[in-house]
């Protein structure tokens, strides 16, 4: 397993599973799991694991080395689900970050608050949906 530290290419590592998980829709959105690279790199392997179990939706996707204007220091895995209207779905996905060790408190983005450019650390205030 290719861990996303050692990405150099790509923004992005990605993980995606085929099941009957729903499709996207313009609801969907991301919980968010932050930390250093060495953590993300020890997060992902569970992370990735879960989805494969069916313990989440069917794309994760982490931040990686590739060299970025971006602080460096904080990195991100997301871990999608395909409707904030489908809250029950929401947090299940929590509940099998839950499962593999992913106590931290997280947050769910919705993508159009991320498609509008809204992040927290850009000084938009609070962008997330739900906290858990």
């Amino acid at each position: 397993i290719m861990l996303p530290s050692e990405v150099t290419r790509e923004p992005w590592a990605y993980a995606e599973v085929a099941n009957d998980y729903p499709a996207h829709t313009p609801r969907g959105g991301k919980w968010m799991v932050f930390g250093t690279p060495s953590y993300i790199d020890g997060v992902w392997v569970n992370v990735k694991r879960a989805l494969e179990e069916g313990l989440l939706g069917d794309m994760i996707k982490a931040s990686t080395s590739m060299p970025s204007d971006h602080d460096t220091s904080q990195r991100v895995i997301c871990v999608y689900t395909y409707d904030a209207k489908d809250e029950a779905d929401v947090w299940r996905v929590r509940e099998g970050l839950r499962k593999v060790g992913v106590m931290q408190v997280l947050k769910w983005k919705a993508d159009q608050a991320t498609r509008d450019g809204r992040y927290t650390s850009q000084g938009h205030g609070k962008v997330s949906t739900f906290e858990g």
